[in-house]
């Protein structure tokens, strides 16, 4: 089986990263709409479930970017320690 690492893993990992601080970005603008659409005034029963459901909200999506971003950083990781242990395969076969 041959096993290849190229750029293209690190440059994976550094995807991943971005995409998961865009989807923060994304919950962020999400968040500042509704608070629009509701009014900063808002408040009721159902300001409440809603405040709760937002609280949720941000615990889920929270996790979902930190899963995201730690998977990004551990595909970097891999292809860090991938080319150093070929380099230290190389230097065992001295030219």
């Amino acid at each position: 089986m041959v096993f290849r690492v190229t750029g293209a893993v690190d440059e994976t990992g550094a995807s991943t990263v971005g995409y998961a601080e865009q989807i923060r970005g994304l919950f962020e603008d999400l968040m500042t709409k509704a608070r629009g659409i509701c009014g900063g005034a808002w408040e009721s029963g159902a300001s409440e479930v809603f405040l709760a459901a937002q609280g949720k909200w941000d615990a889920e999506a929270g996790n979902l970017t930190n899963a995201q971003t730690e998977i990004g950083q551990l595909t970097r990781m891999a292809a860090e320690n991938a080319f150093a242990a070929d380099r230290k395969g190389a230097g065992l076969f001295p030219m």
